[in-house]
This record gives C-alpha cells, sequence and structure tokens, in this order.
C-alpha cells in the first residue's frame, strides 16, 4: 500500500511539495556543481571512459527530480546502490525499483526514481541521508544498500571524509598520505587536520566498535522508516560479520543484533551473487549480471514477505514484537561493583561518586537500583538515563523519573505505590548507552511509561574486550595510580585514543542519531515517552559547526517529546545531593513537576490507553 501525502498533493494526486534537499557530501565536484545537471567519464574508482555519468541539478546519479510523479522511489547506499561502472539503470535498485513499478501497472512517467547513494559511504552517511531526504520527500517505497561495517565518518572542519579499509590504505603511502584532504583549495586547509584524525581514527578502531557503530545506524533507519510507514527493504553488505561481531561485547549488543528486523534487512550479499566472475566496467565492483541475479533474489524475497510487516507489531528478529515476554535481563553495564553482585539483592552507603555515606543505594538481584522486579505489577514505567536519573548522591525515591512517575500514576488513575518503576540509568552514561539500553529494554518488556534524561553529548561508549565502557570529557585528565588493574588502564588509553579523532561535531552526530533512534522507536512502538536532555543550547552550536546535513537531522527532533530541559537549571541553583555535586531531592521534584506540566497533553492523550 503507498504511503499518504495528504500534505504534499492535490486532488488529482499531483505532487506540489519542494523537490529534495541538495547533495552536500564528500565529493568536492559534486559539490561545486550543484544547480545544474553535469555528466562525467570518469566516476570514483571507474576511469575506464566508458560509461556516462549523469548527475542531475541536486548533485545526485540520474534524471531530474519529477514533481508530478505519482509515486516516489527513493534510493540510498554506496558504490553497489549508485552503480559504479554501470549504466545507471542496471544497478539493483533499479532493477527492483522497475519490478515493483510494473507489479503496481504503473507507466515509467508515473514513477520517480532518485538516487541519493553515495560512492565510498560509511553507514552514518547512508542514515543521514535517509532521514533527511524521506522527510521532505515522503517516498512510497525506500532501497537502501548499507555499507561494509568497518566505513566510519570523521570530521574536519564542516567536512565529512569516509574512513575506512582505503583510508588505510592511503596512510601507508606517503605520497597519498600528503595529497589526502587536498584535491581542492578548500579542502587543502583542512589537510592537517584530516590527517591527524586519519591516523588517530586507523590507531582507536577496532572491528567490534565498527560492527556497533552500523547496528546503531542501521536501526535508527529502521525505526524511523516504520514511525514514518514508509514500505522499505535493505541489504548489507557482511552481514554476518556485523552480526557476530556484535554479539561479541556484553548482552545489550546482543540483544541489539535480534532487534535487526529480518523483513526489513535481508540476508543477501551482492558480492556473493552469481555470478562471481561478473564485473562493472572498473574491473573491481559486480557486474551487471551480478546486480541482475542480486535484484531478482531481493525482488523475491520481498514478494514473499508483501514487502513490510503492520509496523505496529511485526515480526522483530524472528521473535515475537515488543511485550511478548514479561522476564528482564540483568544488569550488563559498566560498573564492575554491580556486575559482581548480580543475582543478589544488596545496598551500600557509599557508591560511584558519592562516598558522603548519607544515602542509601539499594540494588535489586537483576542489579538495577531500587526494589525487586515483579512482572505481574502495573503500570510498569521504564527510566532510561545517566546520574540525574540514576540519582546520585539522593535516596531511590527523589529524582526526578522517579517523581515524574508518582505524578502521572496519580494522573492516570494508578495506585503509585503500586507502580513498577525500574530504573536502567547509570552514572556517566552516554546517549548511546541510552538508546541502545532502552531499545533492548522496551523489546523485551513492553513497559507503560517511558522516562529518558538524556546526556551530555561530549560523552560516548567503547567497545572494549568483553562490555561497552564509557567515554568522557574525564578520560584526558584521569590520573591513572600505579595500583590500577592492568585491564582498566588499557580501557583508559583505548578511550583517549577515541578521543583524539572524535570532534565535538562528530560527538554532536553520535548523540543526535542517539536521540532520533529513541524518537522513532517509540513512535513505531507507540510507547507513551517524556525525556529531557542537557545541554541542548551545546547541541545546535555544535551542529552548526558541522555539515548542512546535521542540520537537516536536528531539525527532526521532536521538540514536544524531548525537552530543552535539565535540572541543573532548577532553583535553587547553588542546593546539592549529598556527593556535593549534583541536584537535592527538592530540585528534582520542582523538575519533575514542571516536566509532567509540559507533558500533560501527552499525559491526556494516554489515560485511555494505559488503564
Amino acid at each position: 500500500m503507498a504511503t499518504e501525502r495528504s500534505d504534499d498533493r492535490t486532488e488529482d494526486g499531483a505532487v506540489t511539495r519542494a523537490g529534495p534537499r541538495q547533495y552536500c557530501g564528500a565529493d568536492p565536484t559534486r559539490r561545486r556543481r550543484v544547480g545544474r545537471a553535469h555528466e562525467v567519464r570518469i566516476h570514483d574508482c571507474d576511469t575506464s571512459g566508458l560509461l556516462t555519468y549523469r548527475f542531475n541539478e541536486h548533485g545526485y546519479r540520474g534524471a531530474s527530480f519529477a514533481p508530478a510523479a505519482r509515486r516516489r522511489i527513493c534510493i540510498f547506499g554506496e558504490e553497489h546502490a549508485i552503480g559504479v561502472g554501470l549504466p545507471e539503470a542496471a544497478s539493483w535498485p533499479h532493477l527492483v525499483a522497475d519490478a515493483w513499478r510494473r507489479s503496481q501497472g504503473w507507466a515509467a512517467e508515473d514513477v520517480c526514481v532518485l538516487n541519493f547513494a553515495e560512492s565510498g559511504a560509511s553507514n552514518r552517511t547512508i542514515a543521514g541521508e535517509v532521514l533527511a531526504q524521506c522527510e521532505r520527500l515522503h517516498p512510497d517505497l525506500v532501497l537502501v544498500h548499507f555499507a561494509d561495517h568497518t566505513r566510519a565518518e570523521i570530521m574536519a572542519g564542516d567536512r565529512p571524509l569516509t574512513a575506512g579499509p582505503r583510508l588505510i590504505a592511503a596512510l601507508r603511502d606517503r605520497r597519498a598520505a600528503r595529497e589526502l584532504g587536498a584535491v581542492t583549495p578548500e579542502q587543502r586547509g583542512l589537510r592537517s587536520d584530516l590527517l591527524r584524525r586519519a591516523r588517530a581514527w586507523v590507531a582507536s578502531r577496532h572491528d567490534v566498535q565498527d560492527a556497533l557503530a552500523s547496528q546503531r545506524d542501521i536501526l535508527q533507519v529502521q525505526f524511523y522508516l516504520r514511525a514514518r510507514g514508509i514500505q522499505a527493504v535493505a541489504v548489507c553488505n557482511r552481514l554476518a560479520d556485523l552480526r557476530e561481531l556484535s554479539s561479541s561485547c556484553g548482552d545489550s549488543a546482543r540483544n541489539g543484533v535480534d532487534l535487526l528486523d529480518a523483513s526489513f534487512l535481508l540476508d543477501v550479499d551482492i558480492r556473493a551473487a552469481a555470478p562471481s566472475a561478473d564485473l562493472a566496467a572498473d574491473g573491481m565492483h559486480p557486474g551487471p549480471r551480478r546486480h541482475a541475479a542480486f535484484a531478482a533474489s531481493v525482488w523475491d524475497r520481498l514478494q514473499r514477505s508483501g514487502i513490510v510487516p503492520d509496523s505496529s507489531v511485526g515480526v522483530v528478529g524472528g521473535t515475537a514484537g515488543a511485550g511478548s515476554v514479561l522476564a528482564l535481563p540483568s544488569y550488563d553495564g559498566d560498573s564492575r561493583v554491580r556486575l559482581l553482585r548480580v543475582g543478589g539483592a544488596w545496598h551500600t552507603d557509599r557508591f560511584g561518586a558519592d562516598q558522603s555515606g548519607r544515602c542509601n543505594y539499594r540494588f535489586n538481584t537483576l542489579g538495577y537500583r531500587g526494589r525487586e522486579y515483579d512482572p505481574r505489577s502495573r503500570p510498569r514505567i521504564f527510566v532510561f538515563g545517566e546520574s540525574n536519573a540514576f540519582g546520585t548522591g539522593l535516596d531511590e525515591t527523589a529524582p526526578w523519573p522517579m517523581q515524574y512517575a508518582r505524578l502521572w500514576s496519580e494522573a492516570t488513575g494508578h495506585d503509585p505505590e503500586g507502580a513498577m518503576v525500574v530504573n536502567f540509568a547509570e552514572a556517566g552514561g552516554s546517549n548511546e548507552m541510552i538508546a541502545r539500553t532502552l531499545l533492548t529494554r522496551c523489546t523485551q518488556v513492553r513497559p507503560d511509561l517511558v522516562l529518558v534524561d538524556f546526556a551530555s553529548l561530549l560523552r560516548s561508549e567503547l567497545p572494549f574486550r568483553d562490555h561497552v565502557a564509557r567515554v568522557g570529557p574525564w578520560l584526558a585528565t584521569a590520573d591513572v595510580p600505579p595500583s590500577t588493574p592492568a585491564d582498566r588502564r588499557d580501557a583508559i588509553e583505548a578511550g583517549r585514543r577515541w578521543l583524539q579523532h572524535h570532534c565535538v561535531v562528530s560527538r554532536a552526530h553520535r548523540s543526535l542519531q542517539a536521540i532520533l533512534t529513541v524518537q522513532y522507536f517509540l513512535r513505531a512502538r507507540r510507547l507513551p515517552a517524556a525525556a529531557c536532555i542537557e545541554g541542548w543550547d551545546k547541541l545546535v552550536d555544535a551542529v552548526g559547526d558541522g555539515p548542512p546535513s546535521l542540520a537537516a537531522l536536528l531539525a527532526l527532533v521532536d521538540r514536544d517529546l524531548v525537552q530543552d530541559a535539565s535540572v541543573f537549571r532548577v532553583e535553587p541553583i547553588g542546593e546539592a545531593a549529598a556527593d556535593g555535586v549534583h541536584c537535592s531531592a527538592r530540585r528534582h521534584r520542582t523538575f519533575a513537576r514542571t516536566l509532567f506540566e509540559a507533558r500533560s497533553a501527552a499525559v491526556r492523550a494516554t489515560q485511555i490507553e494505559t488503564r
């Protein structure tokens, strides 16, 4: 069924809305020529001169945007999607798009096919392009070819650089390294920064980190398209490797793999398509017969699956959708003390940054702060966030999410004392950690309300050995005593190397990706929620210093859901918790009331649904 687009169609079905966002990627030639259609004989690694690559006025390969077309198909991806070494109509997404058009009985002029793919693109680039373009165009079908997980994106100034195997090879070649970043005058000034960040990336990267980053990119696209009701199918290079690597780093990362929807992300690889000897004009990429064979395989899967299931339930990773399981997994975060004591309830008066001895920190047998989880208690309220949501320096009922849960329970006719509040927050947590934990926990058990306290954009996470470690500015100045265990010292050094190549713009991109993934997951699952974020102004400033693509993503954040608010800005400013750093219980109560009143319309909308 075609996606409804009442906001951009006239009564006779003609499209009236503005066209695609202009190209603003890493290719300087395409950026310079935006605004006028052009053709080239050499593109990316295809120097054969056998093909003519046509780019429209928006900077993308193919014909111009046709606003009068009754249906739209959008293609996203890397070189296999753009069709390096192939006529544009011979790539597998174009072949599938044509089969879809013919199956619906539409004429060629009835369907506008737009190819937003970019040679060498990373999955982060692809994910950002999907959200930015689909929000403008509201396509009827989306086809995505995700890249190899070993690719990444490095920011230098406001320009992205694709990092991956090609970059590693270039850095080993002194001549190639000298030329890196100096292709055009505008890039020449960025050369030293590019080289520094590129070398730091090579020194700090590892396969598990790359796989988890790609997993986040794919899930962001998957939940966005589900929430928007857009029919879609995707493939991914080396999907089996991505799954295996992601599964090697803790339960939450392993559960994240299970969230990859098999009806959206097909387990097929174009490089395994027959005939394997068939090559494109560049002598490297798959040729037209392999693309045709791959397109036939994808189309067959589409026909058998009905393209996409109903977005409200569906099948996720081969198991029943959200809410089918009542058992929660135990804590698997970065706190050694909590990890060692999982399986037994315990309490302490000193935990983490709070060594005052004035608070009681009670942990249940699953390793989460608070009373024992009871799957029969309703309503179920899940809390995600960092130290403010966890309640550093506060008793367990004092943090704002606990106060908000009480207000919400009363407003919706539930007994506040009977509410099952599960606090998944972790002090020092990043937005990536928050998103990963939220997606997995809310898929395993469906809550009645979700509360989120997003963290500063300066934090991130780094897969290290068998767990995911917290990374933040504190690592740059962290004192490492000689008595520190060797594995802890190694984790700190790995985090410091990571910080060297991730500038503020890059960190803002990661936080923005996490926020949007949560937002569209909640929409797709129809989960009532309230959220706030610390440092929204810093996120806006960082996005302003980045490429235009980031501004397009920032505009997608639902400001009714994600409030620009923080307990740190609540009066009286100087009143602190027991640790002397975090906010007092009174400030938490005030903040909870303020946020609850701001979300009162959403509360009213969920009263009938949750009773």
